[in-house]
């Protein structure tokens, strides 16, 4: 951990102050998250006793330390550390140990003769343990939890294993026709990837993908309870009875009369919200051959506030995306839906969709409100000129002469102090 002095110096008590420190990381980058973590629970010399990580994230991590280790961890940490692992990923069964063959068998199977271990304790001088709390995505990327049976992942992994190797996917088994033997052999080896669920479930990006339709069934399922204030009418006890009924009359009536101005407003609100929240670029040449799923459409608000988008739309000739509910759209961001891909910094959204989406030879993206208002749309042909109602050709309603471009926005940093270090 050749940059454990610089990391520390980011995030050592006094540079810190009272913001939280959680440690994440993928594959290598989640065991090397895992010995940092360490660093700061058990090295003296960094004093914190008194102020501890506030918790471990890791995704498909290989073993990072032996069976003390693990131990000493877990009493440290184990309420706060979660190990993610996807259906077949191979990663976190290394490096193989003699506590491997291990199996808990049910008692109805105790008749079975123990396995002996000898030979195997011979070959595997050291043996390494995995730390804290185990969650396993299944096969169709739900999460599960230490209540899913030994039985019940072993099928699991073996329907993975299965349905990945007779995938009807007739792109997964093209060979590039080349007279380039390296050019060959890659596009074999990339066919084989595909095909072996050991490898392909270990990519960050089904992790994310598996985090995302879990997040977004979990806020389905746990809806935000309602924040509107109730009426406060003060009354004081030392008015008579007879005026405070008046005010209290006065104040019902105020508010009834005041009602059909709300709605207008309403209205007023939503027309301009939907002229300040556009299309302002689509990508539609993407850079990862065959699939292209680096395209993406892009959406800006251009307001001064923030713009709820629960149950808005963005669709093009082939796909359809619902933003899920509580999606909030800050005043001068945007938001990136890509054809398969999940880019964080750009929202993690995606169509999830195997083939490319937006067609090179000309296409149309439009995008509705919870109402299902059409609130803008970008035409573009093959020469890539640009028309309809979006950033690039302006609106009716809207003068987008001095608005920022989606590069100008992107290149906004935030400066909170108060936002948690996650490294």
């Amino acid at each position: 951990m050749s940059v454990w002095d610089q990391v520390w110096e980011k995030i050592k008590p006094e540079q810190r102050g009272e913001r939280t420190l959680w440690f994440t990381g993928h594959s290598l980058g989640g065991a090397l998250a895992t010995l940092a973590t360490a660093q700061c629970l058990f090295e003296d010399k960094y004093k914190y006793s008194e102020n501890p990580p506030n918790g471990l994230y890791t995704y498909g991590q290989p073993k990072a330390g032996d069976e003390n280790f693990a131990t000493a961890f877990d009493e440290k940490l184990k309420d706060q550390t979660f190990r993610f692992v996807n259906n077949n990923d191979m990663v976190p069964f290394f490096a193989i140990g003699p506590s491997d063959f291990d199996v808990k068998l049910p008692n109805v199977f105790k008749f079975i003769p123990k396995f002996d271990k000898s030979i195997i304790n011979v070959i595997f001088i050291l043996d390494y343990y995995h730390c804290g709390n185990f969650r396993l995505f299944d096969l169709e990327g739900v999460l599960q939890d230490d209540s899913f049976g030994i039985a019940d992942k072993w099928m699991d992994r073996a329907s993975g294993y299965i349905g990945n190797l007779l995938k009807l996917d007739p792109g997964s088994l093209n060979i590039s026709l080349s007279l380039n033997p390296v050019v060959i052999v890659k596009s074999i080896l990339g066919r084989a990837v595909d095909r072996f669920d050991g490898i392909s479930d270990h990519f960050m990006a089904q992790y994310i993908i598996n985090l995302k339709k879990n997040l977004d069934q979990w806020e389905k399922e746990n809806p935000p309870a309602s924040t509107t204030p109730k009426p406060n009418i003060n009354i004081s006890e030392d008015q008579p009875k007879d005026q405070q009924k008046e005010e209290s009359a006065a104040t019902d009536d105020s508010q009834q009369t005041q009602e059909p101005a709300a709605t207008d407003d309403s209205q007023q609100n939503q027309e301009e919200i939907s002229n300040n929240v556009l299309i302002s670029d689509i990508f539609y040449k993407g850079q990862v051959k065959r699939v292209q799923s680096d395209e993406y459409i892009e959406i800006t608000n251009f307001g001064s506030t923030s713009v709820d988008l629960s149950g808005w739309k963005v669709s093009s000739g082939k796909k359809e995306f619902s933003f899920p509910a509580g999606t909030e759209l800050e005043a001068g961001s945007s938001f990136r839906v890509y054809t398969n891909q999940n880019d964080l910094k750009s929202g993690g959204f995606s169509f999830n969709s195997s083939t490319a989406i937006w067609s090179d030879k000309g296409d149309e993206g439009k995008l509705f409100d919870a109402q299902g208002n059409l609130v803008s749309n970008w035409i573009y042909d093959e020469q890539g000129n640009v028309t309809g109602n979006n950033r690039n050709t302006g609106s009716e309603n809207q003068n987008t002469t001095n608005l920022p471009t989606s590069d100008d926005l992107s290149n906004q940093e935030s400066n909170d102090s108060n936002e948690p270090l996650t490294f």
